[in-house]
């Protein structure tokens, strides 16, 4: 557990380095004088400016959001067989499954999620987040990515969105070390259940089988992910 801890330890850093950043050169972009205490606009051209929130950024509501990682599901119990005989497996166990690794579902893990003020358009809003999780391996595992997803513009009163989670991770030392590689990556389209003014949403991710090659290529499954996100201080009306 302390392995875990302190890869979360240094997740949060890592956030806690990156994101300040990010907000300090998006208020530079914004000519905001952030250091001030009224933190106003900096350039009198921007006083009477038409605030719209594709224009000029986010109405002013939390940007911050925590995210709860919770578990997963496979399209495979397991991932490979170990060398010790399990005394809680039936004897009746079929021979092909003796042994069994399984998968953790159980991905429990935190991490925090920056929307970029400026969106892409009326119906795209970006943004970063870093975090750590225990994978599906039992390996304690951060990350960082960038990730877009719809706005409420897109389904109307319907609270639902699509998004896309584009993510580099460390802590996946079984294919770290079977491609060599110091990081690997993952491509994570998910659904949200609920609507940008929502306290709470619910995040269903799914990795298909094709892009399941990237991360286990003798035989590739399609997995699903379960996480909530918890926005952060004030929810603009």
């Amino acid at each position: 557990m302390s392995g875990f801890l302190k890869n979360i330890t240094m997740a949060t850093a890592l956030a806690s380095f990156i994101i300040p950043n990010v907000v300090k050169a998006e208020a530079g972009a914004w000519n905001l004088d952030i250091d001030s205490e009224s933190s106003q606009l900096s350039d009198s051209k921007y006083l009477n400016a038409d605030l719209n929130p594709l224009d000029h950024g986010q109405e002013q509501s939390s940007r911050f959001s925590l995210v709860l990682h919770i578990g997963s599901r496979h399209s495979d119990g397991a991932y490979g067989t170990s060398t010790y005989d399990d005394p809680n497996q039936p004897d009746d166990t079929p021979e092909d499954e003796i042994n069994e690794i399984p998968y953790n579902s159980e991905n429990l893990g935190i991490g925090v999620q920056y929307n970029i003020s400026k969106r892409l358009n009326d119906y795209i809003q970006p943004y970063w987040e870093a975090g750590g999780f225990k994978n599906s391996y039992r390996e304690p595992t951060i990350y960082i990515g960038y990730g877009f997803r719809t706005t409420d513009k897109l389904f109307g009163k319907l609270p639902l969105a699509l998004g896309l989670d584009v993510t580099l991770l460390k802590g996946y030392k079984i294919k770290e070390e079977e491609y060599g590689v110091p990081f690997t990556g993952a491509i994570l389209p998910y659904i949200l259940i609920g609507s940008e003014k929502s306290r709470f949403t619910g995040k269903i991710g799914w990795i298909p089988k094709q892009l399941g090659k990237i991360t286990n290529a003798e035989d590739p499954i399609h997995t699903n992910t379960f996480s909530i996100n918890v926005k952060l201080g004030k929810i603009s009306k």
